[in-house]
């Protein structure tokens, strides 16, 4: 399964996400309209970790009425909206708090760290050339070439 790492200083907006693309199915229940093309990229699961977070499913969906046609449908779960956060601990809050009660189960253990040295040893013995973009921007042309023909979701609020 691939997976695309989109990181750097002065991007575009400041985010942690992960989006998640499923494949197509072999077979569909409905066909798509040819007549109208999917801009919008279906069957993702796409997963916001800033405080407090979001999860949405993009998917296609049956359209409502006697017409066999699918169209974009997307489900939202938005942390904020769904319990009380007015005794929320922040991100640090939580981690200090449970370093404080013992629970390290949200902290890497040696062998994960250790793990980690080893996968990134090759790059950081001979990094690729940097390449310049600009401020504000999504990084540089080649970042789309890069992952070619898979896409970048690139974030907005769902």
């Amino acid at each position: 399964m691939p997976f695309y790492l989109r990181s750097g200083k002065a991007l575009g907006q400041k985010r942690r996400m992960v989006t998640l693309g499923f494949k197509e199915p072999p077979l569909r229940m409905f066909p798509l309209d040819r007549d109208t093309p999917n801009a919008t990229p279906s069957n993702q699961l796409t997963i916001d970790f800033d405080d407090p977070g979001w999860i949405a499913a993009r998917f296609l969906a049956k359209e409502p009425g006697a017409a066999m046609r699918l169209g974009d449908a997307t489900m939202t779960f938005r942390y904020a909206d769904s319990f009380c956060t007015k005794y929320a601990l922040a991100g640090y809050e939580r981690l200090i708090l449970d370093a404080m009660l013992g629970d390290q189960s949200l902290f890497t253990r040696a062998d994960g760290i250790e793990r980690l040295w080893d996968v990134s040893a090759p790059l950081l013995d001979n990094p690729p050339p940097v390449e310049p973009y600009a401020p504000g921007s999504w990084g540089p042309d080649s970042i789309d070439r890069l992952i070619s023909p898979h896409h970048w979701y690139l974030p907005d609020s769902p």
